[in-house]
């Protein structure tokens, strides 16, 4: 499943996840206005545009959101570890998640802006 949402100015997070038998990639992918609004508000800021100072930004979010949502899933099973996120930014972003048994995406707002959340499973051998 690869996944481009648009071609407009976007930030992403993605994360790696790691688990005894299973093992996936949580992936954020915010387009810039929901990416200015959501720091701007998150860091009383001013910010019009993403880049090199802020893109960072998008890895504290996906950081928050996983965290979050880390006990919940957990207690299903899995004991998912993440690893630390990386992100890219810019108009030409693609994230793959080929390869994964199970994808799902799920699109939100925050602060009246979209934002979407996409995620990857597959099992491990032990």
């Amino acid at each position: 499943m690869a996944m481009t949402p648009d071609k407009s100015a976007c930030a992403v997070g993605v994360i790696s996840l790691v688990g005894d038998k299973t093992a996936g990639t949580l992936v954020l992918w915010l387009p810039k206005a929901s990416f200015c609004t959501v720091v701007n508000h998150m860091f009383s800021e001013n910010h019009s545009d993403i880049n090199a100072g802020n893109a960072d930004a998008a890895a504290e979010i996906l950081n928050m959101i996983y965290g979050m949502a880390r006990t919940r899933v957990n207690l299903k099973g899995p004991n998912l570890q993440p690893a630390i996120p990386s992100v890219m930014w810019g108009g030409d972003v693609n994230v793959s998640l080929n390869g994964y048994d199970s994808t799902s995406s799920l699109r939100c707002s925050c602060l009246g802006q979209p934002f979407m959340l996409l995620l990857g499973l597959k099992q491990v051998k032990s």
